[in-house]
């Protein structure tokens, strides 16, 4: 069964209120369940951490609420790039996390989630978010963890990926 076609994904609380996507709770409630399920399995899945550039500059050039547009906008984004069994999560204020889950015991390159993640840097990159006479853009970096090869753990694999971004998939 896919994450979100379960119901307890689907409950209020693991919801981020103004993107709409699923928040850090629901990250740090169910990522220790993707792991066992994917070390029973023998098979891996991708943690990306994604940034915002210079994201400071926005709320503070136009105001919060036309940087609260922006994060709705980057999530839709988000969503329109990923597959149905992956999941888009917001983690902290311009921050965003990707879960690249395979279906049930199945591995997936990881030149796939690579490729997922350069889709979505670049589809922000080209997007133009407008809103009230203004047209915003941003840019994003991206970091790449993979379980098992890079990190086991939920920290772990949060950390490499932060870490990643420094890297950046570009």
């Amino acid at each position: 069964m896919a994450l979100k076609e379960d119901k307890r994904f689907q409950e209020t609380i693991y919801i981020d209120s103004l993107t709409g996507i699923y928040n850090r709770y629901f990250l740090y409630k169910f990522l220790p369940e993707i792991i066992q399920r994917a070390g029973n399995s023998n098979s891996n899945f991708g943690v990306v951490m994604l940034d915002l550039d210079n994201f400071k500059n926005v709320n503070d050039r136009h105001g919060h609420l036309k940087g609260d547009f922006v994060l709705k906008e980057v999530a839709k984004v988000l969503n329109s790039c990923i597959r149905g069994e992956d999941v888009a999560i917001r983690y902290a204020g311009d921050e965003f996390i990707i879960l690249f889950i395979g279906r049930s015991g199945e591995s997936i390159s990881p030149d796939s989630f690579v490729a997922v993640a350069k889709r979505i840097v670049e589809k922000c990159a080209k997007s133009l978010f407008k809103t009230e006479g203004l047209e915003l853009s941003v840019t994003i970096s991206a970091g790449l963890a993979i379980y098992p090869k890079d990190a086991k753990t939920v920290e772990d694999l949060i950390d490499v990926a932060d870490k990643a971004l420094y890297l950046s998939i570009q």
